[in-house]
């Protein structure tokens, strides 16, 4: 979801770095953070995968067609976290959310390593400060 909701602005910027901080136990995640961070933002939709996505908003809202073998496809092709994030952020935002995914800007930084993505493992447990986790 960060991502999704920030996608905006790191396209407006000419450098940028996301950076993650994984607990100590999470250690083992750390590839599949990085790859979650490729898939969702270095990889642009075809505006023909677009209008799919887009239809298979519209029918997943609606609950309507879902035994439709159409939906199936879409439901398969896309059932990745990436587009369960991306839905919610089109719930709240409409259309708009859905229109930069074709946007290859994002993994032209990717490329070009202006757009880049920093992982660290915290050194110490802070479990002292969980009961703040969201409250921002």
């Amino acid at each position: 979801m960060f991502l999704e909701r920030h996608a905006e602005l790191l396209r407006a910027l000419p450098a940028w770095t996301v950076r993650v901080l994984i607990p100590h136990h999470l250690v083992h995640a750390t590839r599949r953070y990085n790859d979650a961070f490729r898939e969702q933002v270095g990889m642009p939709l075809r505006p023909t995968q677009l209008d799919e996505l887009r239809w298979f908003f519209e029918a997943r809202r609606s609950s309507e067609a879902r035994r439709d073998e159409r939906f199936e496809r879409a439901r398969r092709a896309f059932g990745a976290p990436r587009f369960r994030a991306l839905y919610r952020v089109w719930i709240e935002q409409g259309d708009g959310a859905l229109d930069a995914v074709v946007s290859a800007t994002l993994a032209n930084a990717i490329a070009r390593q202006t757009g880049k993505f920093e992982a660290s493992v915290l050194s110490h447990k802070y479990l002292h400060l969980a009961p703040l986790v969201g409250t921002a």
